[in-house]
């Protein structure tokens, strides 16, 4: 009832405030016509208004100083005073403790509700949700400061263990100094962009806040939020504005702006570790900074940005008009070789005055005459600190001069252009501004996108010798006089067979779509394996980095090309930290593509939807077992698998446990059947690691066939309906003994199987008669990736694999000679390849972590060419769900909330909260569900335990305190007067009789005993 009560209460004082605010409104209606002046009615009407609307608000913000009872406590209001107020029953007591932020009732001031915010919503946003555009190869120059800066800032957080085997800590923080616009901001942008760590950025005059403590509450929260979110970087512009040397001041503000430093001297060089957050500084008067602050221990390296030289200059230079449309006349040796003090900033606003005067005469290349005339402009502005001539500009000289000459410039020019441009004729106009404003639909260069994906000419391998053909092409035909003869044969007919040559070229370029390429880096690591769905409308790719990445190429476009969703396939619950193990397999069902199998370096595989949930997970079996047929599931990790390609709800998984295993997609408590591979090598025990496994099945009909590598050399077929007691055939010395054959597969015919192993070998085998192999030849793959795959083309006519130098390579079945080498990422092998039939695309995954497209728009529908054919995506930072840009919210903490762990987590209302595992973190970071909930930590309970509640409820907890003679003793009058073991015989007790001691008796000793002789 009292709930009740208190709900109405409240209920019935805002029906109050809305009919005050109606009826006052109502009366000014009336009263109008009296008074004559509508105008200073409606304005008196709406003052009022907004006073009721603030009355009628039954919230105030105060602090909970103390508690009395469970309905009772002693709090402080923003003004000052300390009330004894009640506390509404709905209140969750729980949240309730001293110091906490609590809602108070503006009339009876009594608590309604508790405020879980922890951090200042200012804090939330300071921290940059999206890393800025800039990078290193934005800045011209710098290599030297740029080199510090990564020594000091990213490789302490991306190689920590380095500075441990050195046995030196890492800087704790840089300093940038130097003179106005020479790239300290760009710098400290770059290391946004290039670091994975979360990013907040202060102004230094944010930090100065109009009440005191504020500042300092500030400095603390920012670094706490930092040490939440490591490893982070927290860049500090401007920080002149509160890092001045100290000095007695009688001033109320200069004394909280040193106390707001003081606090940045705590959190740089306190007690507590700051763990991974690093600090960059940036002024352009290192001089007035206090000496506190810039000693070692705190900021470890000072880095001083000068004016840039003549080989700096001519980088600026380059950089900025690389994109500009130049005349022929142009020639920047002139500015780069004078001796001036020109800042990056002046050249940029230099280059963008002379594309200005070149607008402005109607021009659309740059020639000379206006970049010295730009020169000419900006070197007087930087010396008088104004505009060359002209009263529009004169309101800028409030600014100051460092950074208010690149406006001058643009707001000069803009107003000349206006001037000018009053007597052209409307067309021209139209030439070189918008037709309309707003929203306007613009369509996208399609050629142009998919031109600038297209790959460098790659040549037609020669067949024969490449070292031999190699030094012949070097040598010229004095070396080769039969090559030499023939050429001057064929010099006559030169001309007839140009065209021939032509169509030929043209059908090798559109017989391979390898013509243009689209990269994906979504991992942070080696991509062992690659799956599309048959519509080609999903790819799903696995790396070492223990995660699956699943993208979606109708939602991709050339300016969002990004997995929608991370999935860990081996993470067992949601709410249990455990280890994470590499992807080694990942496959669509053939059949049914709303499947997917995913081995990974666990005993479990596990079958997932087409959206990464976990449909089944196949049992663990008893590794106490010897006879591995009694097993129910693997016992040791698993290597491979593949689907059966006549019914979609069979597949198959090879394990280190010499075992091939048949499940049934949907029955995970055991195999359907299990086949043990027994080895002949010596000293294997009878068992040996199976490394690949495939399942094919000729599309004309006719039997499947299963076939399986073992780490002895073996190769071993079964029929793939059974039986499986015994091998149909067995190849004992394959491939060489302890070397690991990652890839195999079988041609469409169900004839042909091709295996790439670790002896550097690749081998065409015939199921017909599997004793011998067809082909052999010598491939060098890289053998630190174990699923390094090798596969048949969509119509076996090729054959594609990998190699540890990058390329991709495209052999011909019948000879496993290359008809096609690629380079793909050079110097980084090649681990897993596909070739998707529908798409007509080659998709690669490499060791350097990217996964490359290859398509030709000419023959490849859908993946790539589907993004590539579509309009760049431009969004406004309003669009972005996980962003809020309005005001009101960000007070009062909506959009982030922190809780009682201390891990901010957004509000219901957002997109993020409602696919809490979709992607990543704003930060850039992985969500991780299956953190452990940290329970709240009270001031109090940091130092010591609550005494009071281990006496009261914790059993025992006061036992080493008591007395345990005065314990027992306690209950001795209580056994005699109500004893509870001997009450049946209270009656019926015998009265005890004692013999009579005389005293003789008495007073001698104990009998002495015998000696035992």
């Amino acid at each position: 009832m009292q709930r009740v009560h208190d709900h109405l209460l409240l209920e019935e004082e805002y029906v109050e405030n809305m009919e005050r605010l109606r009826k006052t409104k109502a009366q000014a209606a009336l009263d109008s016509t009296s008074r004559g002046d509508l105008d200073i009615m409606d304005r008196n009407a709406d003052e009022r208004s907004r006073v009721d609307d603030m009355r009628g608000s039954p919230m105030g913000v105060g602090n909970l100083e103390e508690l009395i009872d469970d309905d009772h406590a002693i709090v402080s209001s923003a003004t000052g005073p300390e009330y004894y107020v009640s506390i509404m029953s709905f209140v969750d007591k729980d949240l309730l403790e001293p110091g906490a932020s609590i809602l108070l009732h503006h009339k009876s001031v009594s608590v309604v509700g508790v405020l879980t915010e922890e951090s200042d919503p200012l804090v939330s946003v300071m921290k940059l949700d999206k890393a800025p555009t800039e990078s290193y190869a934005d800045i011209g120059g710098l290599e030297t400061q740029i080199q510090e800066v990564r020594e000091s800032v990213e490789l302490p957080l991306l190689h920590p263990e380095l500075y441990e085997e050195m046995g030196i800590k890492p800087p704790k923080g840089v300093i940038l100094y130097g003179a106005p616009g020479t790239g300290k901001t760009l710098l400290a942008k770059a290391v946004a962009n290039q670091t994975s760590a979360t990013f907040l950025r202060i102004v230094g005059s944010e930090l100065i806040q109009k009440y005191l403590g504020d500042g300092p509450r500030l400095v603390r929260q920012i670094f706490q939020v930092a040490a939440e979110h490591a490893p982070s970087i927290v860049f500090i512009d401007e920080i002149d504005a509160i890092g001045t040397k100290r000095y007695d001041s009688t001033s109320g503000g200069e004394r909280e702006i040193q106390r707001t430093m003081l606090e940045l001297l705590n959190q740089l060089d306190g007690f507590d570790d700051r763990g991974d957050v690093k600090v960059i500084m940036a002024t352009n008067k290192i001089e007035t900074l206090d000496p506190a602050l810039i000693r070692p221990g705190r900021i470890d390296r000072k880095i001083l940005f000068e004016n840039p030289d003549q080989n700096t200059k001519k980088k600026i230079f380059t950089l900025h008009t690389s994109k500009m449309s130049l005349g022929d006349d142009v020639d920047l040796d002139e500015f780069i070789n004078q001796k001036d003090d020109l800042s990056g900033a002046d050249i940029r606003a230099i280059c963008t005055e002379a594309g200005l005067m070149a607008l402005r005469e109607r021009r659309m290349r740059v020639q000379m005459d206006d970049f010295r005339a730009a020169r000419e402009r900006i070197m007087k502005t930087k010396q008088d600190g104004g505009p060359v001539e002209g009263s529009h500009a004169i309101a800028c000289n409030h600014y100051s001069k460092g950074s208010c000459n690149w406006l001058v410039m643009i707001l000069t020019s803009l107003w000349e252009l206006i001037a000018i441009m009053e007597g052209f004729d409307e067309e021209a106009f139209k030439k070189f501004f918008p037709t309309s404003f707003g929203r306007q639909e613009k369509k996208a260069d399609v050629n142009a996108q998919i031109d600038r994906t297209k790959r460098a000419e790659v040549s037609v391998k020669p067949d024969g010798d490449d070292e031999k053909a190699a030094l012949i092409q070097e040598a010229g035909p004095e070396v080769n006089p039969e090559a030499g003869e023939e050429n001057r044969k064929n010099d006559s007919n030169s001309d007839d067979g140009s065209d021939d040559s032509d169509d030929d070229s043209e059908d090798d370029e559109d017989e391979f779509p390898v013509s243009h390429e689209l990269t994906l880096k979504t991992h942070d690591r080696a991509v062992t394996t690659l799956t599309v769905d048959p519509a080609g409308s999903r790819l799903i790719t696995g790396s070492t980095d223990c995660t699956i990445k699943l993208h979606d190429f109708a939602s991709m476009t050339p300016s969002t090309i990004r997995a929608f969703k991370s999935v860990d396939p081996s993470a067992k619950k949601q709410s249990a930290a455990q280890e994470a193990h590499a992807v080694h397999y990942a496959a669509f069902n053939p059949l049914s593509p709303s499947y997917v199998m995913v081995v990974s370096a666990t005993p479990q595989p596990r079958i997932l939807s087409r959206d990464g949930d976990t449909i089944t997970e196949f049992v663990k079996g008893d590794m106490y077992l010897r006879d591995l047929h009694n097993t129910k599931g693997h016992i040791s990790e698993v290597t491979s698998g593949a689907w059966c390609p006549t019914d979609e709800n069979l597949c198959v998984t090879a394990g280190t446990d010499s075992t091939v295993r048949i499940w049934d997609a949907n029955v995970g408590r055991s195999q359907k059947e299990v086949i043990v591979h027994k080895s002949k090598m010596a000293g294997s025990a009878g068992r040996s690691k199976m490394t690949a496994v495939a399942w094919g099945s000729p599309k004309q009909g006719g039997p499947n066939v299963l076939v399986a590598a073992a780490l002895d050399g073996s190769l071993v077929m079964w029929g793939g309906n059974g039986p499986h007691t015994r091998p149909s055939a067995e190849i004992r010395d394959a491939h060489t003994k302890d070397t690991w054959t990652s890839g195999i597969d079988i041609s469409s015919d169900g004839r042909l199987v091709i295996t790439k192993g670790g002896d550097d070998t690749i081998k065409l085998w015939d199921t017909r008669k599997f004793k011998q192999p067809i082909t052999t030849v010598s491939h060098p793959s890289s053998t630190r990736y174990t699923s390094s795959n090798i596969i048949f083309s969509p119509t076996s006519a090729n054959v594609l694999t990998g190699s540890e130098t990058g390329h991709l390579h495209i052999l011909n079945p019948a000879t496993l000679k290359p008809e096609l080498v690629t380079p793909v990422t050079p110097g980084s092998p090649v681990i897993s390849v596909l070739w998707h039939e529908k798409m007509n695309q080659i998709i690669t995954g490499s060791a350097n972590a990217e996964t490359h497209v290859l398509y030709n728009p000419n023959t490849s529908t859908k993946g790539a060419a589907l993004v590539m054919s579509k309009a760049p995506k431009r969004r406004h930072i309003d669009d972005d769900p996980s962003l809020t840009m309005d005001l009101t919210q960000g007070i009062s903490g909506d959009s982030v909330v922190v809780g009682s762990n201390g891990v901010p987590h957004y509000s219901s209302a957002t997109w993020s909260a409602r696919h809490p595992t979709v992607g990543l973190t704003a930060s850039g970071r992985s969500r991780d569900p299956r953190r452990p909930h940290l329970p709240a930590q009270t001031p109090f309970a940091k130092s010591q335990p609550d005494e009071k509640h281990i006496r009261e409820n914790i059993p025992l907890s006061s036992m080493r305190d008591e007395d345990p003679r005065e314990a027992l003793l306690k209950y001795a009058d209580k056994a005699q007067k109500d004893p509870i073991f001997t009450k049946a015989w209270q009656e019926t007790q015998p009265t005890p009789i004692y013999r009579d001691i005389s005293d003789d008796e008495g007073e001698q000793g104990p009998d002495k005993k015998r000696a035992k002789r």
